[in-house]
C-alpha cells in the first residue's frame, strides 16, 4: 500500500485518561476522500500501560496507528522522533491535551493545497468543566492555551505562528529547517523552531475552521497557575529575543519592561485592587480578574530579567531553581487555595 500522504504526530508524556479522548477525535477525521493519513503516537515516557492501549485501540480505529518509544528527553527530541519516523509528505502536530473536531485535519490539508503554504495553523478554544470560563478576560483565557485568529484564510503576519498543537507542515520543509533544539525544557521549543522555520524563507498562513479544543484541568484555574506560567513566558520571551536580537538589545528590551511595570502595570494593580470586581468566574479564579492581569504582567516582567541576568553571565546569575521551576516537566499541581487571592 502506497503511504499515507499526512502523519499526524501525537506526542504523549504519562497521558493517562487523555490519551483515549486525543486518539479517539484523531481516529475519527473526516478527511473528505482527499487524503489518506496515519496517526503516529510518541511515547516520551515509554510505558507498557501506553503502548498497550495503543495496540488494543488499532483494531477498531480504521486508520494504521503506529506506537514509538522516545527516550525520555523532553518535547524536542519527541518531535525529533516523529519526524524521522514519518513517512508521509504532511506532518500534523497534535497535542495529548486536546479534542479536535471532525474536520481538523481536512481543513488544515485543504488550506495547505489551496494556498500552497509550507505550514498552516489553526485556532484553538478552551474546554473546561465550568460554563462560567467564557466570563474570563482574554488575557487570562490565552494563559490558558486559547489562540483566536480573524476568521478567514490568512497569511501569519504575526512575529510567530500558533504552537505546534495545532499545525500542519511539509515534512520536507521541516527536514530542511533542522531539529527542534532539544535543549530548550521549557517550553518555548516550537517558537524557536518557527522563528527559523520562517527564516528559512517558509511560508504560513491560518485556517480558521481548523479548531481543536484545549483541555484545561480545574486545577489550572488557579492564581497560582496564572503567575507560574507569566513567569514562564517571561523567561521564554527573553531566551527568544536574546537568540533573535542579540544580548544589547535584549538587555535594553529588558529595562523597558521594567520601566513598564513600574510606571504602568504596578499603579494599574493598585488601582484595580480597591475598584470594582469583575464577575466571579470560578471558585479558584479571583473575581478581580484585571488586578490578576497586572499581577501576571508584573511576573513576567521580573521573569524576563531573571532570564537576561543569566544570558549576560550564567556563572554570576546561575539562578537553577529559578530555571527548574518553569521546566514543563516540574509543573507544579496547583491546588485550590480557602480563599481565593484578589
Amino acid at each position: 500500500m502506497d503511504a499515507p500522504e499526512v502523519t499526524v504526530c501525537l506526542c504523549v508524556y504519562k497521558p493517562g485518561e487523555l490519551l483515549a479522548q486525543a486518539l479517539g477525535c484523531l481516529a475519527g477525521q473526516n478527511t473528505h476522500g482527499a487524503f489518506r493519513y496515519e496517526i503516529l503516537v510518541i511515547d516520551d515516557e515509554p510505558s507498557g500501560e501506553t503502548a498497550r492501549f495503543v495496540a488494543g485501540f488499532q483494531p477498531s480505529s480504521g486508520v494504521a496507528v503506529r506506537y514509538t518509544a522516545g527516550e525520555g528527553r523532553g518535547i524536542s527530541h519527541a518531535r525529533n522522533v516523529a519526524i524521522a519516523e514519518s513517512r508521509s509528505e504532511w506532518i500534523a502536530w497534535f497535542d495529548q491535551d486536546q479534542a479536535a473536531e471532525p474536520d481538523w485535519l481536512f481543513e488544515l490539508y485543504r488550506t495547505a493545497r489551496e494556498t500552497g503554504a509550507d505550514w498552516v495553523d489553526g485556532p484553538r478554544d478552551l474546554l473546561v468543566n465550568d460554563n462560567q470560563t467564557e466570563a474570563l478576560v482574554p488575557f487570562l483565557r490565552a494563559c490558558l492555551g486559547e489562540i483566536r485568529e480573524p476568521e478567514h484564510v490568512h497569511r501569519v503576519t504575526r512575529r510567530y505562528a500558533s504552537c505546534t498543537g495545532n499545525a500542519l507542515a511539509r515534512k520536507s520543509t521541516l527536514e530542511t529547517t533542522g531539529k527542534f533544539d532539544e535543549t530548550i525544557l521549557d517550553g518555548w521549543e516550537d517558537w524557536d523552531y518557527i522563528r527559523r522555520f520562517r527564516a528559512a524563507g517558509f511560508s504560513c498562513w491560518h485556517a480558521p475552521r481548523a479548531l481543536v479544543h484545549h483541555v484545561v484541568p480545574p486545577e489550572r484555574l488557579a492564581p497560582d497557575f496564572f503567575l507560574w506560567h507569566a513567569g514562564r513566558v517571561g523567561a521564554a520571551f527573553a531566551c527568544r529575543d536574546a537568540r533573535e536580537w542579540g544580548l544589547p538589545r535584549t538587555v535594553l528590551s529588558c529595562v523597558a519592561r521594567l520601566g513598564q511595570a513600574a510606571i504602568f502595570h504596578a499603579p494599574l494593580w493598585a488601582v484595580a485592587k480597591v475598584g470594582k470586581r469583575s464577575t466571579t468566574v470560578s471558585p479558584l479564579i479571583p473575581a478581580n480578574q484585571r488586578a490578576l492581569t497586572r499581577a501576571c504582567l508584573m511576573a513576567r516582567a521580573v521573569s524576563y530579567a531573571r532570564k537576561t541576568l543569566w544570558h549576560v553571565s550564567p556563572r554570576l546569575f546561575p539562578q537553577r531553581a529559578y530555571h527548574a521551576r518553569f521546566r514543563l516537566r516540574n509543573e507544579p499541581k496547583y491546588a485550590p487555595r480557602q480563599e481565593p487571592c484578589e
